[in-house]
Parts: structure tokens; sequence; C-alpha cells
């Protein structure tokens, strides 16, 4: 069954797309109706999809983090490569390399992470993927199941040829509003969204997730990225981040040799 879905994802949505065309009273196709029944199918099959995702977990992350200006210019980068294992339903973060500014900083990075790694064993609060605090992929992707109860999603339109679907996750912490973007394949391929309420401290924040089909159909992300500006009284901070997800496997499964 799993072979099969991409195929079917991708009939549905240009299905939906020949439906738009042969709408001759349109106007020109920069933003058209979608028809919903058609829709529906194809967000049933995206969540089915990143369903079996999660079953995957990354090998790889890297790090690119930035320090800005108030005129947004570079004052400090810092790149960070991880190796990830899975102990015991637990992360075990190995550092690979950690550079800053040209300067190597790994050994203080290890610190950091094998601290960070017992907090999450005990129960604490980690740094999150998707922005900050403990949030997780549920608190972002509006086809997430957990993601159902908070969902507030909007008509999908067709917009330069292209899906886009604008939702709102309404929390009271950890919400999120945006827009999701769907390939020519009828698969999720970008994400723009921001923190809906804003963390402590943060004036601004735009997150920014790519996404991956694996080969049996599996939706996973490869990649977040985030930028925003904060700070307290007279001190601000202006900041951008982006981390790339890759080796993803299933622990049940051996790694490729």
């Amino acid at each position: 069954m799993p072979s099969r879905l991409p195929n079917l994802v991708a009939v549905l949505f240009f299905s939906l797309v020949a439906r738009l065309a042969s709408n001759q009273d349109l106007p020109a196709p920069q933003l058209a109706v979608v028809d919903p029944a058609a829709f529906n199918r194809l967000w049933l099959a995206a969540q089915a999809a990143w369903q079996q995702g999660e079953d995957y977990q990354a090998g790889r992350m890297r790090i690119l983090s930035e320090d800005l200006d108030s005129r947004g210019r570079v004052s400090s980068t810092t790149t960070t490569e991880l190796a990830l294992r899975y102990v015991g339903g637990q992360t075990v973060t190995e550092v690979l390399s950690s550079i800053k500014d040209g300067r190597d900083i790994s050994a203080q990075t290890r610190i950091e992470y094998a601290r960070q790694d017992r907090r999450s064993a005990d129960g604490g609060e980690t740094g999150g993927a998707f922005g900050g605090g403990s949030m997780a992929a549920a608190d972002i992707l509006p086809f997430a199941a957990q993601a159902a109860d908070a969902l507030r999603r909007a008509a999908p339109v067709l917009r330069t040829g292209q899906l886009v679907v604008p939702y709102e996750l309404v929390r009271p912490k950890f919400g999120a509003a945006g827009e999701l973007f769907f390939n020519p394949d009828g698969h999720p391929q970008r994400l723009v969204y921001t923190l809906k309420p804003l963390p402590p401290f943060v004036s601004r924040f735009d997150g920014d997730i790519e996404f991956q089909i694996l080969p049996d159909g599996a939706l996973v992300v490869s990649a977040v990225g985030f930028s925003g500006e904060g700070g307290f009284l007279l001190i601000r901070k202006y900041f951008r981040v982006r981390m790339d997800f890759s080796d993803y496997r299933r622990p049940d499964l051996p790694s490729a040799p």
C-alpha cells in the first residue's frame, strides 16, 4: 500500500488542477478556489505520509546559526555537525564538529549537548527544532495527528500554479499560524509560519520548514529555518538559524552500508 501512495497523490493533485483549468469564468490564474473534495483526499494522503514518516529518525543534523546586526548583516556564525543516535527512546547526540567564526569550539559544544541530552532524559525541556522551548512537530505542522484539535484551516487556494493552505493552530502557548505549500506531485513541499503567541522577549519570528519524500512515500522534515528578533529593555538581538536533517532510517531496519 505505501508504494502506491505517491501515485495516488499525484493523480488527485492533477485532477484538482484540471478542474480549475477547465473553469473559463475564472480570472487570470493568480488565485483560484480549489475543489474541496479533491483537496480533502489530498490532505488525508499528506496525513498518512507524515504518520508513516514518524517511524523514521534522522541520523545527521547540520546547524547554521547566525547573529545579525540591526541592518541584517551577519556579525557571528556558528556551524555545528551532529550525529544522532536513539537509545531507549532517548536521543544521544554526538558533536562531530562545531566552528564559531573560524574557531573550533567542539569541546565546549559537546559539554552543552551532553547536558541537554541529560535534561531531555529527565523529562526537561530542550532547545526544540521548531522555534524554542520543547516545541515539536505537532506544535507547528497542521497535518500532524496531534494538531487536529487546535487546527483552524482556511480554504485552500491555487496561487500562481501552486496549492497553498493557510492555517492556524490555536493554543494558549506553542501555537502557530502560516501557510503550507504543496508541490506539483501533491506532496507537502514547504511551510512558512510564525509562532502565535510569540515566546517571551521575542518580538518577531519567521519560520520555514522544508519536506522530503522518502523512497517508500514517507514524509519527513529535511530542513527547518527561522529568524527573528528579541531582547529586553534596550538590548536587542537579531538571529537566523537553519537546521538540515539527513540520513533518515527506521530504527527497526539495519543501516545502509
